[in-house]
């Protein structure tokens, strides 16, 4: 909605121009008709405040408040964010003397996961690799509390686990990862130059936690 200014209050040049009697009374008329602004008298010595740099400095005050608030609320949210994110078990992939550790792509806490979410995870790009060169073993392996649960190892969604383990550690020929075949004709084609090795935490049929890393032919 536009504002309309209103006009600065006080008399316009025609208004109170009525006859007068006598030029003293058009005197006293006139003193009566002046402005009344009052200013502030100068005191010796000292200068009249500056009332420009006072409401800038008020002004950088709050805007300086502003600023502190708003990084105190980010702050304090990222520190609550962070204390309600627990870490995940962790699952290790070792070639040689070269590990990589990796927190699962899904967990809950131990609980349950549906198995369109669990798919959804297995589907995901690891974040973590590892190379694997010709001859070389590859060795998966969890933590004791996710081998008593029970656990299985996948390659490129092919089983290298046949059932549940409950051991912490399975070992597999790296070479063997990378063999693909036709489907139509069973004959071997040209190797695989990565194969996604997919950790799944399950029990009674349930899938609780999904953890993936990258094996890449290191030739």
């Amino acid at each position: 909605m536009t504002k309309k200014l209103l006009p600065y209050p006080g008399r316009d040049q025609g208004e109170g121009s009525g006859a007068v009697g006598s030029e003293a009374e058009e005197g006293v008329d006139a003193a009566r008709r002046r402005p009344t602004t009052t200013r502030e008298a100068a005191v010796p010595g000292h200068s009249a405040p500056d009332r420009s740099k006072a409401a800038a400095s008020h002004a950088i005050s709050r805007r300086g408040l502003r600023t502190a608030t708003a990084i105190g609320a980010v702050t304090l949210g990222l520190t609550a964010l962070t204390a309600c994110e627990k870490p995940t078990p962790l699952a290790t992939v070792t070639v040689g003397t070269t590990t990589v550790t990796t927190e699962a792509d899904c967990y809950e806490d131990g609980k349950a996961l549906k198995e369109a979410e669990a798919k959804e995870c297995t589907d995901e790009e690891p974040e973590k690799s590892i190379n694997l060169g010709e001859g070389d073993t590859l060795r998966v392996g969890v933590e004791p509390d996710m081998a008593e649960t029970g656990w299985m190892v996948f390659s490129d969604r092919e089983a290298l686990v046949p059932e549940s383990t409950k051991k912490t550690y399975h070992s597999f020929p790296g070479d063997a990862l990378f063999q693909q075949q036709d489907p139509n004709t069973g004959q071997p084609t040209a190797p695989k130059k990565s194969a996604k090795i997919s950790i799944i935490l399950t029990e009674d049929g349930e899938f609780k936690g999904v953890w993936s890393v990258t094996v890449k032919r290191d030739r």
